[in-house]
């Protein structure tokens, strides 16, 4: 893939796969995405959506659904669950207004692990998701 090795991988039955992120930056403000950085694990790519896509564990799963009970302000502070938050997919320069608002992504989220054949970067790379705003003209 682009002259770096990748595995094709299969879950074992009775051990899916999910995935896991945690986030920095958080001002529970309305443009937190501006300042929050994410390390995601096992973040998949869906060949046939074309988008990049997180598999929630059960515990995730669990903790998701009893939030949403919740107040919606109370959500905020679970800023490392994957729930309703985004980060800028390349840097904002305040100049471009409105335009930077393009660059707010999330993976989609999927409410299960995921079983099955799958393909996997080696351990010592890393994939970074990013955009370049002049392309979206």
């Amino acid at each position: 893939f682009n002259g770096i090795k990748i595995y094709h991988r299969e879950t074992i039955h009775d051990q899916p796969m999910h995935s896991t992120l945690h986030c920095v930056g958080e001002n529970f403000q309305e443009d937190a995405w501006l300042y929050r950085s994410c390390e995601f694990r096992n973040l998949c790519f869906d060949t046939e959506k074309k988008k990049f896509a997180l598999f929630q564990s059960p515990e995730e799963k669990k903790l998701s659904d009893r939030l949403h009970q919740v107040d919606q302000q109370l959500m905020s502070a679970a800023s490392s669950s994957a729930m309703n938050i985004s980060v800028s997919l390349g840097g904002i320069n305040l100049k471009w207004r409105t335009d930077h608002l393009r660059l707010k992504w999330f993976p989609e989220i999927i409410p299960h692990e995921f079983s099955g054949e799958y393909y996997e970067l080696d351990d010592d790379y890393l994939l970074v998701p990013f955009h370049r705003l002049d392309l979206l003209f």
